[in-house]
């Protein structure tokens, strides 16, 4: 009776251990999705005498920062095991930041939010929309993102101190993805950014020299 209450209890062990093993097989590794800088920045040949602080931009509708949104059916959900690195407004900020610091634009440099300096204008932005569509009913452009940005360049009054929005504009660019699959989200999201970023820099450059004219 006891070795027989031992082989059950072996039994009931290895049963245990083999379920235990298929959940950790069953239950995917969460992978996290950076929006980095790859591709090249042209360096500008328009030069503005001045500093740009970029504060960090904002979400128009609450969210939770760290999820990547997916439409299905127009309903959005957040993906669970596929999530950006840190909040996806605090990877916007980067990106514009760093692009627009290798641009050398800004002769007097690009400032974080938190700066000791006075900034001559500063940048606000508000991320409206971002999500990836998947919509098998459209069979022509069935999966893709959406990227919207609003911005406010603000300028200072070193006499003054006043301030006054000098620039308000909306930015938005739809890039296609192959398939459904999460992992081009993030690939598609750079591509967007990058072109956002760069017309911004643009309007940005032809707003402040008309300023000082």
């Amino acid at each position: 009776m006891k070795k027989l209450n031992i082989i059950f209890f072996a039994l009931l062990i290895g049963l245990f251990l083999s379920a235990c093993i298929k959940l950790r097989i069953d239950n995917p590794e969460i992978k996290y999705y950076d929006l980095t800088n790859e591709e090249s920045v042209p360096v500008s040949k328009k030069y503005v005498d001045c500093s740009l602080q970029i504060r960090t931009f904002t979400f128009t509708v609450k969210q939770s920062a760290d999820r990547i949104l997916v439409t299905e059916d127009g309903s959005v959900n957040p993906l669970y095991y596929h999530r950006w690195v840190s909040g996806f407004d605090e990877l916007v900020t980067d990106f514009i930041f760093v692009r627009f610091t290798k641009s050398q634009t800004f002769r007097n440099g690009v400032l974080r939010a938190r700066t000791m300096q006075t900034p001559n204008y500063t940048l606000e932005g508000s991320i409206i929309e971002n999500s990836a569509v998947n919509d098998s009913k459209f069979k022509t452009e069935p999966y893709y993102i959406r990227l919207t940005i609003g911005i406010a360049l603000i300028k200072r009054d070193s006499k003054t101190g006043n301030v006054n929005s000098i620039l308000t504009k909306e930015y938005s660019e739809k890039v296609l993805r192959n398939d459904a699959d999460a992992f081009g989200i993030h690939v598609a999201y750079k591509t967007a950014i990058t072109k956002i970023s760069d017309q911004m820099l643009m309007d940005i450059i032809t707003m402040i020299q008309n300023d000082k004219q």
